[in-house]
Parts: structure tokens; sequence; C-alpha cells
């Protein structure tokens, strides 16, 4: 059983250095690869599989891996871009899921089923290369281009991984505060006028103490 711990599986001899691994070479007497076995080995780049069908790859072995550019078979050179797995009957889910580097894969006729999200996040495969009529070709179908491997053979092609999204900086428009400006009073003044009125006295002078009386 694996121990998945911090990308990859703490029981491989090779957990605490798996940075450093660049090439893996799978010797004729091995017959799988577990579980977590390279899961992010982020500077993995080939891996050769032995001569010998009947091979499996376990549950996320490969998991990303993104600089993994070719996996290929003992007695061949490595393509890159290329994952021949010709020699593979089975592979488990996520097993290559995250590897940028991948834009084209050869399967063996004798699988008859892929797991969940083997290529997922695989931006650049586009080929899948296999025998007309196998699960190859229905697997293709999903979205991307099938090809006869008994007719055509994959080309390198180099790869390059997605663009980090960046996000721009946040911006805030200087502030700014319009002049305070007051309105005419335009209220009608219905304040009753209390200034006193003064009358001219009309009175004749003298009065009546100056008439006279006969």
């Amino acid at each position: 059983t694996a121990n998945y711990w911090g990308g990859g599986s703490k029981n491989q001899p090779w957990f605490d250095i798996k940075q450093e691994i660049r090439h893996v070479i799978i010797t004729d007497h091995i017959t799988a690869i577990g579980k977590y076995s390279f899961t992010e080995c982020k500077n993995l780049e080939t891996v050769q599989l032995p001569a010998l069908d009947g091979f499996i790859i376990l549950n996320a072995a490969f998991e990303k891996c993104p600089n993994l550019k070719s996996i290929y078979i003992k007695g061949n050179q490595p393509l890159e871009g290329t994952f021949d797995l010709s020699t593979v009957n089975a592979f488990e889910s996520y097993t290559f899921s995250g590897n940028y580097m991948l834009a084209n894969v050869i399967i063996n006729e004798k699988v008859s089923k892929i797991g969940v999200s083997v290529f997922e996040e695989c931006v650049n495969l586009n080929g899948i290369y296999g025998v007309p009529g196998s699960y190859a070709e229905e697997y293709a179908k999903g979205g991307f281009t099938f090809f006869d491997k008994a007719t055509s053979t994959p080309q390198p092609e180099s790869c390059t991984p997605p663009a980090e999204e960046t996000t721009a900086p946040e911006t805030t428009a200087p502030e700014t505060t319009a002049p305070e400006t007051t309105a005419p009073d335009t209220t009608p003044d219905t304040t009753p006028d209390t200034t006193p009125v003064t009358t001219p006295d009309t009175t004749p002078v003298g009065g009546d103490d100056d008439q006279t009386t006969e």
C-alpha cells in the first residue's frame, strides 16, 4: 500500500531526492510501476519501459511531472513529446495528468479501458496512435485526433507549459472632491414689518386754546 504524502509515495527509497531524478530506466524483471511512484518529480524528463508486453502503470504514477518529455520502449530512442505505451496493457486514473510536454501517445491495442483523468490537464496532447477498431480509436473521439500506428508515426514535438495567469495590480483612481456650492435662498420673506410708522402732526398750531370767542 502506497503512503501518499507531500506529492508521492513516501515508501519509495528515492522520495527524498525525487527532484534530482531526470531519467528513469525500468528493468526487464519489473512488470508494473506502483501508484504515486514518481508523482511530482518535477525534473523528470525521460522514462524507458521494458520491451515486454503486459506492463501495468498504477494510479497517478507520473502525475504532475511537468518536464516529462518522453516515455519510450527499450531498444528505441526517446521521442520528444511522445509517450510510447505500446507495451502497457493498463494504466489507471491520473497516471499522466498535469504533463504539459505530452503531445502524442501510442496506446496498446490490448487496452480496454483508460482510467479517470489519465490525461487531465495534458493541454498539448492531440494525437492518439493505435489500432483501428481498438479502444484507443474510441477514446480519441473525446477531443483528440486518431492515427493508425501502422501507417503513421509521431514526430518530435516541443511543447510549452500553459502561461500562468497574472492578475493586474488593483489601481484606485485619485479621489476628487467637488467644491461645495450653496444655492441662493429663494424663500420669500414672510416676517411682518414691525417698524413703527411716524404720522405727521396735522393739528393746527395753538389748538383749541387759540380760538377766540365773542
